[in-house]
């Protein structure tokens, strides 16, 4: 019993040593472990009230601190500015008046066409490609047709001669 009591105090010093070292205070750091070792109790910081809405009756003035009121911001103030400021806006979109022709709205389709740009550009190379290439078709068996043609017609022009 008294060896977990003794490991428990231990475990309790390198807990209180890392917390110090995380926080960066060296001081509080060595002083825990001496306090540890001579088991002494330290004296421990009491935190300072400080009440906004409440003035306590039993506490003496010296064991709390008065914190000023909050100053509220003047919102008429605060709203003539801004009257006075969208006033002014307005009277220099009056002197720039926008172009009602050029703030005509998009076609309802305008991102269909956006997204499907890049994929009809690739179609088009294709069907230009593949359109191409039935010409190239149609002229090679045109021109092997007169090939042909003119073949047939010199066998038949040779052998009418021959008769």
């Amino acid at each position: 019993m008294a060896d977990a009591l003794s490991e428990a105090a231990k475990r309790k010093e390198r807990l209180k040593a890392m917390r110090a070292a995380a926080t960066g205070d060296e001081a509080a750091a060595d002083s825990e472990p001496k306090r540890a070792k001579d088991d002494e109790p330290a004296a421990v910081e009491e935190p300072v009230l400080k009440f906004r809405n409440y003035k306590p009756t039993s506490l003496s003035e010296e064991e709390y601190v008065t914190v000023a009121p909050a100053e509220v911001p003047d919102v008429a103030k605060i709203a003539q500015e801004r009257i006075e400021s969208d006033v002014l806006e307005s009277v220099v979109n009056k002197a720039n008046p926008l172009d009602v022709d050029n703030l005509a709205p998009r076609k309802i389709d305008w991102d269909l066409k956006r997204d499907c740009a890049k994929k009809l550009q690739r179609l088009e190379k294709r069907t230009q490609r593949a359109i191409a290439e039935m010409i190239r078709e149609r002229l090679q068996k045109s021109d092997e047709r007169l090939d042909t043609v003119d073949d047939q017609s010199a066998a038949n022009a040779g052998g009418s001669d021959s008769e």
